[in-house]
């Protein structure tokens, strides 16, 4: 009989963060070189689907947790999205003014550093409910 290893379900989460991350990393160096079009499409339909993967893994992660986990989950949710929003709006406000914050040059750029309000969220959660 074997046994088969069970695996927490954030470690699904990390793994597919980091292959967005990787699928990423590809579509922008293809895109940067001038790749035939046809190539640059399918590595960023890559992309799409990866992203699409790590909110499958993180919507089951969520369903997996107790009481505690799931509110702590919601409290750094509700901290990162109106964070993120306002990020987001800040920088689309500096673009349209004609200013370049942090070397980005469209919002198109912003898209990783929305994740950064979620794990500030995540922390006071968690530091909250401890």
């Amino acid at each position: 009989m074997s046994s088969a290893v069970q695996r927490s379900p954030g470690s699904y989460v990390l793994a597919a963060a980091a292959l967005l991350m990787a699928v990423y990393v590809v579509f922008v160096l293809v895109v940067d070189r001038g790749e035939h079009l046809g190539l640059r499409l399918a590595v960023g339909l890559m992309a799409v689907a990866a992203f699409g993967l790590f909110i499958v893994a993180e919507v089951r992660m969520l369903r997996q947790l107790d009481e505690m986990h799931r509110r702590i989950q919601l409290e750094a949710l509700a901290i990162a999205f109106p964070t993120a929003i306002l990020l987001v709006f800040t920088l689309g406000v500096l673009e349209r003014a004609g200013i370049v914050v942090w070397g980005f040059q469209r919002l198109r750029d912003v898209w990783p550093l929305v994740a950064l309000p979620y794990m500030i969220g995540l922390a006071i959660a968690t530091r909250r409910y401890r």
